[in-house]
């Protein structure tokens, strides 16, 4: 697995980009903050293989590690958790580990592996402001182009630019999914 050139183009109505584009460019830097925070954290549940297999004592302690990490993600990157909000998986079954208002299902030979995908917002090992450089406006159009994870999956972050930002629509697409991808991710 690698990464792979994505591109997002999300349209606005007249006026909307002008007064949403610093608070897009704030979600874009606080993203890039959670993913980095978070690849940090990754390990922290390797030892639990399945929850099943726990002991009562484990189950304690993986409770208290499972609601210390949201707690602290929660408060730390409070839009990107708001993005989050209602995904349910990456289609693992293996285990649970989520807590209520994220339903995320984990694989739980690495549980914490889950936001990988989600948490993509590009700029592997760059500034978060020479990330923010890769966004171009065409009239009412925002469109970023970067490197991603080849397997990331964009889906939230393409109905929150709706959801929070007023965009109208929104599309997506890796090289991985088509020949000419930037001409076919039309809006």
């Amino acid at each position: 697995m690698g990464n792979c050139t994505y591109v997002i183009k999300a349209r606005f109505p007249r006026g909307k980009l002008d007064k949403v584009y610093e608070s897009i460019m704030a979600f874009w830097r606080q993203g890039l903050a959670a993913d980095a925070w978070y690849d940090e954290r990754r390990d922290c549940c390797d030892k639990w293989k399945t929850i099943e297999q726990l002991t009562k004592e484990q189950k304690v302690e993986f409770t208290m590690v499972k609601d210390a990490f949201w707690t602290e993600f929660k408060e730390k990157f409070p839009l990107i958790a708001e993005m989050l909000k209602g995904i349910k998986d990456h289609g693992y079954v293996l285990g649970v580990w989520h807590d209520a208002e994220y339903p995320i299902l984990l694989m739980t030979k690495d549980p914490s592996n889950s936001l990988f995908g989600f948490l993509d917002f590009g700029g592997h090992g760059k500034n978060p402001n020479e990330v923010v450089m890769n966004f171009r406006r065409e009239g009412n159009v925002l469109i970023f182009t970067d490197e991603v994870w080849n397997v990331a999956d964009w889906n939230p972050l393409a109905k929150y630019l709706k959801k929070k930002f007023g965009a109208t629509a929104v599309k997506w697409l890796s090289e991985e999914s088509a020949d000419s991808f930037q001409d076919q991710v039309r809006i």
